[in-house]
């Protein structure tokens, strides 16, 4: 059922951008291509990139499920109460926040990677 407003930050559902009104995914079916894969050395290392990515979801207290499509995996954050995940306007990095708070328009992760286009 769709919520007009959405129960972490009380915006309109459409404009939150919180992981609950937009999940985080992940497509295998691009890796070579966000990677600049060029060559089979080139693969391994986007591969090797993304074992270590989701060790690090695993060792955070992250889950997987299914999504929609076959070519991809919705990421499930940890959820502790009183707080939601969003994520930095600016940079895309998912942030802890407390609930009915704003999603901030930059974070200490801003300046080590690259905006979202």
């Amino acid at each position: 059922m769709y919520e007009e407003r959405c129960r972490n930050t009380g915006l309109d559902s459409f404009d939150c951008g919180c992981l609950d009104c937009i999940p985080s995914i992940h497509r295998f079916k691009f890796l070579s291509l966000e990677a600049d894969c060029e060559s089979i050395d080139d693969i391994i290392h986007a591969i090797e990139k993304e074992i270590e990515y989701f060790n690090q979801l695993k060792n955070e207290g992250y889950r997987v499920r299914e999504g929609d499509a076959e070519d991809y995996l919705e990421i499930i954050p940890p959820k502790r109460k009183g707080f939601y995940w969003g994520r930095c306007r600016t940079c895309g990095y998912h942030l802890e926040l407390l609930k009915r708070t704003q999603q901030p328009t930059s974070c200490n992760q801003c300046h080590r990677v690259k905006p979202h286009e």
